[in-house]
């Protein structure tokens, strides 16, 4: 059994967690691994195509391996088809892996980090549905805003020079450049944005010579518009989600929340639990034995739903977050730690529920409800903000209403104006009473400022 198994039996019971131990005399390859999180080309730092993976997986004993490309289930869709699946199911079996449909999608909560800022999460998304679903409508818009704003300047480049003026070109194009930064992170590896530089070497390298001339590519930019990020709200993530017939579970949660003083991460947690998340990834790459205690004693107490009438099982994964060979293996944590099946039945049983009733149920695409249409609708209008730095005024009042409506829910989760103010003015004394810096680099402590 390795290190982090054995973290994991020292502060779990079943009931808790949801973990079961691995009965005496099973050993872990007989019980069989798995990995919740794992990128494929599909995501921008990724350099595997979903069928090496599978390969990979089966020849580490992985059963259970889910795609979890970076706002985007685009990937892992094009997979299932290519294999004959349906891109609606919650897995296909594919050489002896179930492979499951996922995405990790980089959202903001209204909690304060460390600089004030609301907190960055990554939560990931399974078993829904990646096309025509709620979530699948989301992340076509964040990809839009994504792909503008990685892919924006040597875009615009291009059809300066006139060599995209039809959506055919733009996505023939598009693909060159995907080949050019999976190239570029095997000489360079954590490339994850196209600079100038990068720009000007792309078109060098099909032929157009800029690198010649750096005034060149000054004057073809001159008229561009920096794109702004576009940034989803983990609310709307976590109803999205679920009205795709997803399950919602917080990545690398020590990660998200060392960002933030000890208060604000209970606080952070058990607002994530009322807005509906639905688990926390317990086995990872950087987890903390202190932060899942916290996570295990909070969500032991949960009453589940909004309501807090029904008690509800929180769910437990583990994942490699695999990107690479340099950095990872499928189905291990830090190359040595194998992440059993047998510890995260609880997991594996959630899956496997939601695959049954998706066999169940009618396939046809349902109408959604006005409160996820009106997210979609103000995610389309946010989009175009981003991207052209105006909208109509009656579209912009469209997005303050939506804004107010949300405020007024997020009030009663503890994350109105006044609240978060106070948790800021708290966040700043504690941090001074360390001898810590609010704004900059903290004095005699990690980069985070905080020691869990």
């Amino acid at each position: 059994m390795g290190e982090f198994e054995k973290l994991l039996d020292d502060y779990t019971t079943d009931e808790d967690l949801g973990l079961s131990q691995v009965e005496k005399g099973e050993t872990q390859k007989s019980a069989g691994l798995i990995d919740g999180h794992v990128h494929s080309r599909g995501s921008f730092d990724g350099m595997e195509k979903p069928s090496k993976l599978v390969k990979m997986a089966k020849a580490s004993g992985v059963k259970y391996m889910a795609i979890t490309d970076h706002n985007t289930t685009s990937a892992i869709a094009e997979y299932f088809m290519e294999r004959g699946c349906d891109p609606n199911d919650v897995y296909a079996e594919i050489d002896g892996v179930k492979v499951i449909a996922g995405t990790e999608i980089t959202c903001k909560l209204g909690v304060p980090n460390v600089k004030g800022n609301d907190m960055k999460l990554h939560l990931l998304v399974y078993g829904a549905k990646m096309q025509g679903s709620p979530l699948a409508r989301l992340l076509q818009i964040k990809a839009a805003n994504d792909f503008a704003f990685d892919f924006g300047m040597p875009i615009h480049c291009l059809k300066k020079m006139g060599l995209i003026t039809n959506p055919q070109q733009e996505k023939e194009w598009k693909n060159k450049l995907k080949a050019f930064i999976i190239d570029e992170r095997k000489a360079r590896p954590g490339v994850n944005e196209m600079t100038r530089e990068m720009t000007m070497r792309f078109l060098d390298q099909q032929g157009m010579n800029i690198s010649k001339s750096h005034r060149e590519l000054c004057e073809m930019l001159s008229d561009y518009n920096t794109v702004a990020r576009l940034n989803l709200k983990v609310e709307d993530v976590i109803e999205c989600a679920h009205a795709s017939g997803g399950i919602c579970v917080l990545a690398h949660p020590y990660v998200n929340l060392v960002r933030t003083i000890q208060p604000n991460r209970e606080k952070a947690i058990r607002i994530l639990l009322n807005m509906g998340l639905d688990g926390f990834e317990m086995m990872c790459n950087s987890s903390d034995s202190a932060c899942n205690d916290m996570i295990r004693t909070i969500a032991s107490k949960y009453k589940g739903g909004k309501t807090g009438k029904k008690s509800k099982k929180i769910i437990y994964t583990g994942g490699s977050d695999f990107h690479n060979t340099l950095n990872s293996k499928i189905g291990y944590i830090q190359y040595k730690d194998p992440i059993s099946c047998a510890s995260f039945r609880g997991f594996i049983e959630a899956i496997e529920r939601l695959k049954a009733e998706r066999t169940l149920e009618d396939t046809s695409l349902k109408p959604n409800s006005e409160r996820i249409e009106r997210i979609i609708k103000h995610y389309i209008d946010e989009n175009e903000l981003c991207i052209t730095g105006s909208v109509s005024t009656e579209t912009m009042e469209a997005m303050k209403a939506f804004k107010k409506e949300r405020k007024a829910a997020n009030n009663k989760l503890g994350m109105g104006k006044a609240q978060v103010k106070k948790g800021r003015k708290k966040q700043r004394t504690k941090m001074k009473e360390k001898g810590q810096v609010y704004y900059g680099e903290p004095k005699g402590k990690n980069k985070s400022g905080y020691t869990m």
